[in-house]
């Protein structure tokens, strides 16, 4: 949300969504089917929707107080116009599933090994 927001509590209630202007990506977008997996799951309806090309142009219109956006942590780099406020839901249906995918002859290299390592224990957390 822009950053001169007031009254937002620490975690913000998916109820408010009902009240806001949602600004999304295109249909393709996987964060857009997560958000719509999470709204379709809780049965709120945001405000009105607006949809934009990229993250960036996403990141601008909320600086610019046009609405707020459901994004990913690590798609919003820090932007002192823009506050991060985390959802206050514990929905499996946010959550992204990543791959690692390697050609079979190459696994037994060793960066790949680690590689391997290394997803097993991020899908541990």
């Amino acid at each position: 949300v822009p950053a001169n927001w007031q009254g937002l509590p620490g975690k913000l209630p998916l109820e408010r969504l009902a009240a806001e202007t949602l600004l999304v990506r295109e249909s393709t977008s996987r964060t857009l089917a997560a958000v719509n997996r999470l709204l379709a799951e809780t049965g709120i309806s945001p405000g009105c929707v607006m949809e934009f090309h990229t993250r960036e142009m996403i990141r601008e219109a909320v600086a610019h107080g046009l609405g707020m956006s459901l994004m990913f942590e690590r798609e919003c780099p820090p932007d002192s116009r823009i506050r991060a406020i985390p959802l206050d839901t514990s929905s499996s249906a946010i959550f992204v599933t990543g791959y690692l995918a390697a050609r079979s002859e190459r696994k037994r290299m060793p960066v790949f090994r680690m590689a391997f390592e290394v997803a097993a224990e991020m899908g541990k957390l």
